[in-house]
């Protein structure tokens, strides 16, 4: 059976370097999970690049971008829906991992669909707003791959709201009916380390593959 699970957070809050973590457990740990990868941010870059009029996005510091047209969102989101639903249904895969990153997911949900988000896990990452900040800028400085992106502090102030991980629980659970066996929340704060942030994957790999508390089949 092949599992889907969303990786969802604020930028900076370790999704990324999660789903590296997910994938070399998968590869290190244990050669039964086959992971493939999907993020939105290489398709929201492709159109940044072929703005050129900077009608939907506007340059920002670092090679990055601020989107202009909310809109945009969800065609990218659409876009990577399809890829996903396209790839879980070749079965090449056991273990489908998603990244990316909304202020507010009401209508990232509503795009991917009712089947798509019941039969899902559900990584939530928590970390503060100054944290991801900081995090972000230390990326940039030391890049080594195109997961070191930067991300403005005009795009990051959307995401300085209340409760914003309980929030999304609660639309998982209440609007989708959502198994709260297939949600977790990621404690990925300043207090926490890169080790605990490898810890908590290498948990969510193992309860995965041995079916013990992510969800029955």
């Amino acid at each position: 059976m092949v599992e889907t699970v969303f990786l969802l957070g604020c930028p900076g809050s370790g999704k990324s370097t999660s789903t590296h973590c997910i994938e070399m457990i998968a590869r290190d740990e244990n050669e039964k999970l086959s992971v493939e990868r999907f993020t939105d941010y290489q398709i929201l870059d492709d159109w940044f690049q072929a703005d050129e009029e900077c009608r939907r996005f506007r340059p920002s510091k670092h090679g990055g971008f601020d989107i202009l047209d909310d809109n945009i969102y969800d065609e990218a989101l659409a876009v990577l829906r399809d890829k996903v639903l396209e790839c879980k249904s070749l079965k090449v895969h056991d273990l489908l991992v998603v990244d990316f990153a909304r202020a507010d997911y009401r209508s990232a949900f509503d795009l991917l669909g009712k089947n798509l988000i019941q039969n899902s896990l559900f990584l939530l990452f928590h970390a503060e707003i100054a944290t991801c900040i900081q995090r972000i800028q230390e990326r940039v400085r030391t890049a080594t791959s195109f997961d070191d992106h930067f991300t403005s502090e005009f795009i990051l102030e959307t995401y300085d709201r209340p409760n914003y991980i309980g929030s999304i629980v609660t639309m998982l659970e209440e609007n989708y009916q959502v198994d709260e066996r297939r949600i977790r929340i990621i404690n990925n704060s300043s207090k926490h380390s890169k080790e605990d942030l490898y810890r908590q994957m290498s948990e969510f790999v193992e309860d995965l593959v041995h079916r013990k508390s992510v969800l029955p089949v």
